[in-house]
């Protein structure tokens, strides 16, 4: 939820998500809840990983789903999974 200590934060990396070791000590030196959320749709994977004060709790990790072009100009898009859509502002790649 965003209220008055909530910051958003966008930004690529090539081909995988910062490590992990990275985001927790964010969490941990600001005491804070940190959800990150990611997509890279070069490689096919997403994720999001829930950390409390320096401590991963929880973790979704998937495929992305793509919708089926109908002719040869459109270009496939994310569709899924439900989760990752909404939650990043692009799909990299």
């Amino acid at each position: 939820s965003q209220g008055e200590n909530f910051i958003q934060v966008d930004f690529d990396t090539p081909w995988c998500q910062p490590e992990s070791d990275v985001v927790a000590e964010l969490s941990r030196r600001f005491g804070c809840t940190l959800e990150h959320w990611y997509a890279e749709q070069g490689c096919n994977f997403c994720g999001w990983q829930l950390y409390e004060r320096g401590e991963l709790v929880d973790v979704l990790w998937g495929e992305l789903e793509w919708s089926s072009p109908t002719d040869d100009d459109e270009l496939p898009e994310v569709t899924g999974p439900a989760w990752i859509v909404d939650n990043v502002a692009h799909y990299g790649g």
